[in-house]
């Protein structure tokens, strides 16, 4: 009995200076290392940006980026994080050769010796609970009006829109009808904006659900390609 009392003791003790340790180092962080895209279309690209700061006193630099396979991609602004600096790297996840649920990840070497896993997460060209876009991808070229997306509930008593995430500024999306009751439909309308610089904008936007009777929210993800010349 002692035996075991003092090595679950160890394991507590040990735990515990680990975690102090975590809290206590400076350095190279990151915002997430877990991100959801959600229900996502068959052969389509999405993107997110993981941000990492340095929170610590002196720069440090990213040696390296592992990624996955060739359905990923990403982009690097700058490899050294000054100390209060935010950056982000741009990931590019592309579903062609994927069904169903998929779970990627990228390990970030640092120069400090440290490496951080980021993982990300999507369900491609399922639509679990019933919650099927109209159009799962949307593309305009100029002269096109706005378009409407719409959900149909077929499932729950009711579902909510509660939070649209665009990936970045090239489009506005408006949400027309917020909440469901069974049989009806959200819809939201997606512009682009008027300002945009000539050449192809590719981008995407992220829904956010709560399905009644469902304690977490749902998720998709909705690319949208804009070409202006």
């Amino acid at each position: 009995m002692k035996k075991a009392f003092f090595f679950t003791l160890g394991m507590i003790i040990s735990t515990g200076f680990h975690q102090v340790l975590a809290e206590s180092y400076k350095g190279l962080k990151f915002m997430e290392t877990l991100y959801d895209f959600g229900q996502v279309g068959v052969d389509l690209k999405v993107f997110h940006d993981f941000k990492m700061y340095n929170d610590g006193d002196k720069p440090v630099k990213v040696d390296s980026v592992e990624v996955p396979c060739e359905c990923s991609a990403i982009v690097l602004r700058d490899s050294t994080v000054n100390p209060g600096d935010t950056i982000p790297i741009k990931l590019t996840y592309e579903t062609t050769h994927f069904y169903g649920p998929t779970r990627k990840s990228i390990t970030v070497h640092a120069s400090d010796g440290r490496a951080t896993t980021l993982q990300f997460i999507s369900d491609v060209g399922r639509w679990p609970k019933g919650l099927q876009p109209d159009q799962p991808f949307l593309f305009f070229i100029p002269g096109q009006k706005p378009k409407n997306i719409k959900i149909r509930n077929t499932t729950f008593e009711e579902y909510e829109i509660t939070r649209i995430e665009p990936y970045d500024t090239v489009f506005q999306v408006t949400v027309l009808e917020k909440k469901a009751r069974m049989g009806k439909e959200v819809a939201m309308e997606i512009k682009p904006h008027d300002n945009l610089n000539t050449g192809t904008h590719q981008s995407c936007f992220r829904v956010v659900v709560n399905l009644a009777g469902e304690k977490n929210p749902f998720f998709l993800t909705i690319p949208v390609k804009i070409v202006v010349y």
